[in-house]
């Protein structure tokens, strides 16, 4: 490593830690940056891809050139020979960021430390708990950001026996197990603390099942990308990109398995005629996706001459990429809705069924809010084609119709998933009668059940008011000649009130009727000995 770029990475800490006295928004990065215990055992991973403007071949192989490698040791070589490579444009993609990745990147290029602090922030997307999180720049300060950020939700199925898994060279890896319970209060799974350094949660969703279905468990991971673009400082033309992408979710070893994401690939389809396409399979980390579709993207002289003169054009990849894993999700909730529907219109579900389909429901909904805000934001960052720092080429026409056909993306996404929150709302409102409902006839039998003691303390009053009664010492008492007198009083007077019980709303109704025809009676007798009646005038004859 050369002492000028062991100096700037130096100069950047201090910067990092003036900025952490100044702001508390720096203090996750700061912390980030000085921990003095790192727990992940895993080296962070690099793909460097570089767009060659100068070659003149037809080949997209001497165009353009892939370079992975893992550790910081290469990247501070890299680094040092940069300069070297005249008007090239390189694309970094990072995974599993260390802190010497951002001493070095960030003194390098003298990149915005808050590109490194909004992909280190860790907080709860769905809840406020860390305040400093969730206060965003000002628009008027972002649209000067030589960076934006993409978060998605990625979802991965989880089997309770080992499965296998795809690796980058599309060989079977058999996988580890894992435990997905840990805390069954909880409505998260924490990773492997070994394989990330950022511990992101992923939220728990068990299927409901139907007819007795075995569902797979499905954890939904979140997902953030950060990219930055920079010009050459020692040339004209060129530009350089970081992409720090989270590391794949790995469960804690246990007794079951995590599978690769689920998505629909975005790929243009492979045909018999054209084998070209070799890699078609899924892949268990981001940076390997990306990878292999800015290999195609980038496959011709004329789309490597717009993702040359606009950046913006690079990130279409990244975008169908979040955009195919929201579909996923949203599909899922789906699922979940129609199995609801399903279970109220065939099965007879009991009062604690409800509740349990009603809570579901209420989770959903608030994860579903948060969803559309995330997708309205990627949307926008389509709609403005990145920020104003980027190099961008606005009379290029394919680059805006790419950018149109991603914000296109995006709309429909949220129309998708506005109509997913509808069908909710609908749910939850039937939901909430039924279990007014339920809530109606518990309280019927609730009412039923002190209508029995009722009568049962009614028949059983008689006898302990005669035993009361009776209990005088004498010719009464138990044994002697008159007990038997505590008997006939006790059955007389029990039938005398179960008698009144049981013609009560009899009794009542006669007195009503009698009462009521008493009252017309009294009325007409008043009318006639008046002398002016109200509607015909004076009677005749008085």
């Amino acid at each position: 490593m050369s002492s000028s770029l062991i100096q700037s990475s130096r100069d950047y800490r201090a910067l990092i830690y003036r900025l952490k006295r100044a702001s508390p928004g720096y203090e996750g990065l700061h912390d980030f940056v000085n921990i003095k215990n790192d727990t992940c055992e895993r080296a962070p991973k690099f793909t460097i891809f570089t767009i060659n403007p100068n070659e003149q071949e037809e080949s997209s192989e001497s165009s353009t050139s892939i370079r992975p490698f893992e550790g910081t040791a290469k990247l501070s070589e890299y680094l040092t020979h940069l300069q070297d490579q005249g008007g090239s444009c390189n694309i970094f993609l990072v995974e599993n960021i260390c802190l010497e990745t951002i001493a070095l990147l960030g003194g390098f290029f003298d990149i915005n430390p808050q590109f490194f602090a909004d992909h280190v922030k860790n907080g709860d997307w769905f809840k406020d708990s860390d305040l400093m999180d969730k206060i965003p720049a000002l628009p008027s300060s972002q649209k000067w950001h030589d960076f934006l950020q993409v978060r998605f939700i990625q979802s991965l199925t989880v089997s309770k026996k080992p499965v296998p898994t795809f690796s980058s060279d599309a060989k079977y890896v058999p996988e580890t197990g894992a435990d997905v319970v840990q805390d069954p209060l909880l409505d998260y799974v924490v990773p492997d603390q070994s394989s990330t350094r950022l511990p992101r949660k992923a939220g728990k969703l068990t299927p409901l099942a139907r007819n007795n279905d075995d569902l797979e468990f499905l954890l939904c991971t979140k997902q953030s990308i950060t990219v930055w673009f920079g010009k050459r400082r020692s040339q004209d033309e060129g530009w350089n990109a970081i992409f720090l992408i989270d590391a794949p979710f790995e469960l804690p070893p246990g007794r079951a398995s995590c599978g690769p994401p689920v998505y629909r690939s975005f790929m243009r389809r492979p045909t018999l005629a054209d084998p070209s396409i070799e890699d078609i399979g899924p892949h268990a980390t981001n940076r390997e996706a990306l990878v292999r579709h800015l290999k195609e993207r980038l496959s011709s002289d004329s789309l490597r001459k717009i993702a040359l003169s606009d950046c913006f054009f690079v990130l279409g990849d990244l975008y169908q990429l979040a955009g195919s894993n929201w579909m996923v999700i949203n599909e899922y909730i789906n699922r979940e809705i129609t199995t609801i529907e399903y279970k109220l219109e065939r099965e007879e579900p009991g009062f604690r069924d409800l509740e349990t389909y009603l809570k579901e429901l209420y989770i959903h909904r608030r994860r579903i809010t948060r969803y559309i805000e995330l997708i309205d934001e990627t949307k926008e960052q389509c709609v403005k084609r990145g920020p104003r720092a980027w190099p961008r080429d606005l009379a290029s026409p394919l680059a805006a119709e790419q950018a149109r056909d991603w914000e296109d993306d995006f709309v429909n996404l949220h129309d998708w998933f506005h109509a997913t929150s509808l069908r909710m709302e609908k749910n939850i409102r039937l939901l909430t009668a039924l279990v007014a409902i339920g809530e109606g006839k518990q309280s019927l039998v609730e009412n039923h059940g002190i209508a029995r003691l009722s009568l049962l303390a009614m028949v059983f009053l008689p006898f302990s008011s005669v035993a009361t009664i009776l209990g005088i010492q004498g010719n009464f008492a138990p044994g002697e000649d008159k007990f038997w007198l505590f008997w006939v009083v006790a059955i007389a007077l029990t039938t005398f009130v179960v008698g009144i019980f049981l013609l009560y709303d009899r009794i009542v109704h006669r007195l009503k009727a009698h009462f009521s025809m008493v009252v017309k009676v009294g009325s007409g007798n008043k009318r006639n000995n008046g002398t002016v009646d109200e509607e015909k005038g004076p009677r005749i004859g008085q």
